[in-house]
């Protein structure tokens, strides 16, 4: 799995990460290391597949369908899917709808069955949803971080312009080696 972070793309110019506009057409296929075997420049395309994205637009949930671009390494044979900034590996909301609803869960509902409602989930899944996003706060802001500290994240994720989102997520990739709100391993 590669991350389709600012610096790599050659036109992300969408204000909102969760649409297919904000996909590149064509990475700068130069900028890429293949994950496996840590070569550079040496990933082709080797087509594309659909997924489904469910993100936060005008304050309700949209079920998007995006394309995501697949390369091969020339040089140890693996593919690699190559997703846009907001989307997680192995899950099928964006990052902005994970920190919209944490950021909504401590500020606008007063019970958990209305958020679900609202966002049309199960209770089950935001449970799910939730722990993965504070594990990930834990882990960049350390082990004693608390509640304050993931309602700060969420905001900042919100709020924050694509350049910004893609610095952010960049940085705690290139330091766990894991997507935020990744479910499972590498």
């Amino acid at each position: 799995m590669l991350r389709a972070f600012v610096d790599i793309c050659k036109d992300i110019d969408s204000d909102d990460p969760d649409l297919t506009a904000g996909i590149p057409a064509c990475p700068d296929l130069s900028k890429l290391i293949c994950p496996t075997c840590k070569a550079k420049a040496v990933m082709v395309n080797h087509g594309h597949y659909q997924r489904h994205l469910v993100g936060i637009k005008d304050g309700q949930p949209k079920d998007n369908i995006i394309r995501v671009i697949r390369l091969r390494c020339l040089s140890c044979g693996t593919t690699h899917a190559f997703l846009p900034v907001s989307a997680i590996p192995y899950c099928g909301f964006s990052i902005r709808f994970i920190a919209r609803m944490i950021t909504d869960w401590t500020t606008r509902f007063t019970s958990i069955e209305d958020l679900c409602q609202c966002y049309q989930i199960s209770v089950n899944t935001f449970y799910r949803l939730k722990q993965r996003f504070l594990c990930c706060v834990r882990i960049a802001y350390g082990i004693t971080s608390d509640g304050t500290c993931a309602v700060r994240m969420a905001y900042a994720i919100t709020s924050s312009s694509l350049s910004v989102l893609s610095d952010m997520l960049q940085e705690y990739f290139l330091r766990t080696g894991i997507s935020f709100c990744q479910g499972r391993g590498p």
